[in-house]
């Protein structure tokens, strides 16, 4: 009787192992967003902050996104969407740091755990406040380290904001955000979101998803999805702009061929009413 007794203590041990490890292999789904939310420019008339920062919390809580890069944080902004969005933890934009061009994080607090973040200018000297090359703004990258609460997982999460103005800026801000997120996060899962001011079709875009010969690279979302929804255009400009003329300058990327179930490109508004004047994109990952 003893010898089943054990028998069966052993079995009961084996599958509680065996459930373990499975559930530790199960994948992780993570929906990240990327959104140019728009200086407080106030000649914007009816797509001025005061009237559409409600609009455009409302679309990112519509979506949920459990970690979300914003471009164009001004601080009293990025104060407003603390406010407004008090499910989410933030971090980046510092009063008087930056300017218009801060990028911030939020993250879904009940679903996310901040480990570790920083800050680097895309500059020569990308750890001290500097203006990089030909830019024509203080351009930075902001990042963190998150555990996802139900599974331990862990991810980094970087947000930027490319300078468009110089010449010789955006290539060597390439350059830079390789050479740091493999740093960085090296091998660890990372995503890689922002508004890099260059199409696809640019010799920028080229570099980020060939890499620099060292075989670290960036993959992009769009590319690896399995569903894809939305305009192939991201700049909308509060619809001024004819659509044939606009131009997708929004991306996220990954550092690894991860599998994307569906990528969306939101070109969501209200007649002439816009959240922004950039369309929201969203991935959703599973790792």
């Amino acid at each position: 009787m003893m010898r089943y007794v054990k028998l069966i203590g052993l079995f009961i041990c084996y599958f509680f192992i065996v459930l373990v490890d499975v559930q530790a292999q199960k994948p992780v789904k993570l929906k990240v967003m990327s959104f140019n939310i728009r200086m407080n420019y106030q000649d914007d008339g009816v797509n001025n902050w005061g009237f559409r920062k409600s609009y455009l919390t409302d679309v990112i809580k519509k979506h949920r996104p459990a970690l979300l890069g914003i471009q164009e944080a001004y601080f009293p902004q990025y104060l407003d969407l603390k406010n407004l969005m008090v499910e989410y933890g933030a971090f980046g934009p510092i009063e008087a740091r930056q300017g218009a061009e801060s990028v911030g994080i939020l993250y879904l607090k009940t679903k996310m755990c901040l480990i570790d973040s920083g800050t680097f200018w895309l500059s020569q000297t990308p750890d001290v406040q500097s203006l990089g090359w030909d830019a024509n703004l203080r351009r930075t990258v902001t990042w963190g380290k998150f555990e996802l609460k139900d599974s331990g997982k862990q991810v980094y999460f970087f947000v930027t904001h490319f300078d468009f103005k110089g010449k010789q800026a955006p290539g060597e801000s390439t350059k830079l955000i390789l050479k740091k997120v493999k740093e960085i996060a090296g091998q660890e899962v990372a995503v890689i979101t922002g508004d890099f001011n260059f199409r696809e079709t640019s010799k920028h875009y080229k570099m980020l998803t060939e890499g620099l010969g060292d075989g670290y690279r960036f993959y992009d979302s769009y590319y690896l999805a399995n569903e894809k929804t939305g305009p192939t255009w991201s700049l909308n400009s509060f619809g001024k702009t004819p659509e044939i003329k606009r131009g997708k300058i929004d991306f996220i990327f990954s550092n690894h061929k991860y599998r994307v179930s569906k990528y969306e490109n939101i070109a969501e508004h209200k007649g002439d009413f816009y959240p922004s004047d950039h369309n929201p994109q969203v991935a959703t990952y599973y790792f």
